[in-house]
């Protein structure tokens, strides 16, 4: 599900509600609950993996509100969190009988047929879930479409899908790189550069446009190109140190070792360093003929992971 963060207030009402009815349980005695209170407190157990506790307030909920849809709803969710999918899903579409303009439930029987590789029924629920629920969950009901659309092969459904999640919204960062992903898997490195660059022409300060636009140059072997662009995305984000990874990388494919070599010292000041950057640190002082350094660079991604292969290749094989 796509939940909002609770603020302040709502987090001390919520907390009111667990009082009471914690110490209602614990001292077998009685109080009054509105259903709002006993959804917000099923939801409260629910989110903190507490299963049994929210099985409990739902059996206690529903002698209460036995005609609530709401709470059958809820029914159906505890069931496909307890993994009984092939019972909720029936259930759940009784209740869409009564209730078919109800987001939630659509959204969570899509869920549902996408746990058990029903990818078109997956698909005409989140849609359903895009047209009738609240706006702000738009974009990642966008990105669970195009996921889908990926699960059974149809990628270019999938690109129209995210390019359609960035036209709604441009800082859809999980859109611009899925879309990046789908245009390598199908090997349309050309069309990705020229999607990529149609986007960075409307929205020139876009840190993962640039960096997406990078990659897509580098992957038609035009490293030059895809350097400025990750020059451009680091110079929106001097932080960004994927673009200063890939930088690294194209200038590698350049053999301009030294000033790969830079990049990654760089990056991990940025961040902590990884077994496979200081692989491809000692990759680059191998190929300059620095073996002596090549092996302490090997070492140094041995001492952060044991078992990282390229490492142990690098060391093997002359470093």
């Amino acid at each position: 599900m796509h939940d909002e963060e609770p603020n302040d207030q709502d987090a001390q009402e919520i907390a009111g509600i667990v009082e009471r009815y914690e110490s209602m349980m614990a001292n077998n005695g009685s109080a009054f609950f509105d259903l709002m209170e006993l959804e917000a407190l099923i939801e409260h157990y629910l989110q903190r993996g507490r299963h049994k506790h929210a099985q409990k307030v739902l059996q206690y909920a529903s002698k209460l509100y036995p005609e609530s849809l709401s709470l059958q709803l809820r029914e159906a969710q505890l069931m496909a969190g307890s993994g009984d999918v092939k019972t909720a899903i029936p259930r759940l579409q009784k209740l869409l009988t009564y209730e078919p303009s109800n987001d939630e439930i659509h959204l969570t029987l899509a869920t549902l047929y996408s746990q058990v590789n029903q990818h078109t029924e997956a698909i005409h629920h989140y849609r359903m879930a895009l047209e009738l629920g609240d706006r702000v969950f738009r974009g990642d009901l966008f990105i669970d479409i195009a996921l889908e659309y990926e699960n059974i092969g149809h990628w270019e459904r999938a690109i129209s899908v995210l390019k359609e999640a960035l036209r709604e919204n441009p800082s859809n960062e999980t859109a611009l790189h899925e879309l990046g992903f789908c245009f390598e898997t199908i090997g349309r490195h050309e069309d990705s550069v020229e999607a990529f660059k149609a986007f960075i022409d409307l929205h020139p300060y876009s840190c993962p446009g640039w960096y997406n636009l990078g990659n897509a140059l580098q992957r038609t072997r035009n490293f030059e190109k895809s350097i400025e662009a990750y020059e451009y995305a680091l110079v929106i984000d001097e932080d960004f140190s994927p673009a200063l990874l890939q930088k690294a990388a194209a200038l590698t494919m350049m053999e301009d070792y030294q000033k790969a070599l830079e990049c990654y010292r760089e990056s991990i000041l940025m961040d902590a360093p990884q077994a496979n950057t200081y692989t491809l640190m000692g990759e680059c002082m191998e190929r300059m003929e620095k073996l002596d350094e090549a092996s302490d660079y090997y070492y140094c991604a041995l001492e952060l992971d044991g078992e990282f292969a390229d490492a142990h290749v690098g060391l093997g094989g002359g470093g």
